[in-house]
């Protein structure tokens, strides 16, 4: 059992009779000071359970971010990384949407391609049927007889053309037509396609330069935050680590008990 205050001051001594002791005086003053040393103690252990009891009144160790400080930075942290990514789906959705204009340009020069095909089969007919109605034209006339009276030949000079004389003309003119509209499809077609192209293009390469910064400025942020969680954790380790190491420190007196 642990020697209290009181039991130092209540201890009586028996005295004893012709036989040599100890000075009253000399035990009576050490026992006060023993009384005096031994409440001091009990004291500090009382004030050190209470503090124990209380959680450590331990100052923090020090750090150069504190917790509401990095907590605001994380959170800011956190925002950017939401508005770069969002800035990102927006970039694909251009992206997504300068591709499909690309594949529509790429069709619209496909079918103009099939329209000059096609003009050009015209075009061919054209000159096919052009050189097969020449031919007949061409031939020469039979000559006269030559004891026909000058009646018979002034007729004949009066006589209109025949109606074939006509069909090289007529296929001529179809044959300029076909020309002048293959050659219109073709150059009309031919521009569209390009100028739908060249927007695409365009379009596609501003998008993709926005997409690249964007991406860019997207992994500089996600480096920062990465840095910013470490170092936090490692200053907060620092700082638990301190605060455990100084609650270590504190250690409960208890009194000795005497020795018999």
């Amino acid at each position: 059992m642990a020697l209290t205050p009181k039991d130092v001051h209540e201890k009586k001594f028996s005295t004893v009779k012709m036989r040599t002791g100890y000075d009253m005086d000399e035990v009576d003053t050490f026992l006060d000071e023993v009384e005096t040393t031994i409440g001091q103690f009990q004291t500090q252990n009382d004030d050190l359970k209470a503090q124990i009891a209380q959680g450590p009144k331990v100052a923090p160790a020090p750090a150069s971010v504190s917790m509401t400080e990095a907590q605001k930075k994380w959170d800011d942290a956190q925002k950017a990384m939401a508005d770069a990514q969002a800035k990102l789906s927006e970039a694909q959705a251009k992206d997504t949407d300068a591709t499909a204009k690309l594949a529509d340009a790429k069709a619209k020069l496909a079918e103009a391609e099939v329209k000059e095909k096609a003009a050009e089969t015209k075009l061919t007919e054209a000159r096919r049927v052009a050189t097969a109605t020449q031919a007949p034209a061409a031939a020469p006339a039979p000559a006269a007889p030559a004891a026909a009276p000058a009646a018979a030949a002034a007729a004949a000079v009066a006589a209109p053309a025949p109606a074939s004389q006509d069909v090289p003309a007529r296929a001529f003119a179809m044959l300029e037509a076909a020309q002048r509209t293959a050659d219109e499809t073709v150059a009309s077609a031919k521009t569209e396609a390009d100028t739908i192209l060249t927007k695409a293009r365009d379009e596609a390469r501003k998008v993709t330069g926005a997409l690249d910064d964007q991406r860019a400025s997207l992994e500089t942020k996600v480096n920062e935050l990465r840095t910013f969680e470490r170092t936090y954790r490692t200053k907060l380790r620092d700082t638990i680590s301190g605060q455990l190491a100084e609650l270590d420190k504190v250690t409960s007196v208890e009194p000795k008990a005497p020795t018999p």
